[in-house]
């Protein structure tokens, strides 16, 4: 209980510090890191022709998350060319369902053909 109570007390103090008594980061600073961890893999996904990953999560029946295990990281994925029911749209749910139980939590090869 004391230790909650140190720790409500310090936020009471300096609301903008973590609990390590560090400066938390604002919005802008976050987005700004994660754009400079998206430019590291980007000679990366440009130079590879053929990248074996895993569908991580199926966000509707043409966007995915794949994950590139040699590289440790996340992207997201759309197929080009395809026309598929959006939310609201007639047969959306069924294409969802249709491409998780296809490709969901499955190892996929992405071609780069640039």
């Amino acid at each position: 209980m004391n230790q909650f109570c140190s720790c409500f007390e310090q936020v009471a103090q300096n609301p903008l510090s973590n609990q390590n008594g560090q400066k938390a980061q604002s919005a802008a600073q976050k987005g700004q890191n994660l754009a400079a961890k998206a430019k590291q893999f980007l000679p990366f996904l440009q130079r590879s022709k053929r990248l074996p990953a895993i569908v991580d999560y199926v966000l509707s029946g043409h966007r995915y998350k794949l994950v590139i295990p040699k590289e440790t990281c996340a992207i997201a994925f759309s197929l080009s060319g395809v026309r598929c029911p959006g939310r609201g749209e007639p047969y959306a749910d069924d294409a969802l369902a249709f491409m998780r139980r296809r490709i969901q939590q499955r190892d996929v090869e992405v071609f780069n053909g640039y």
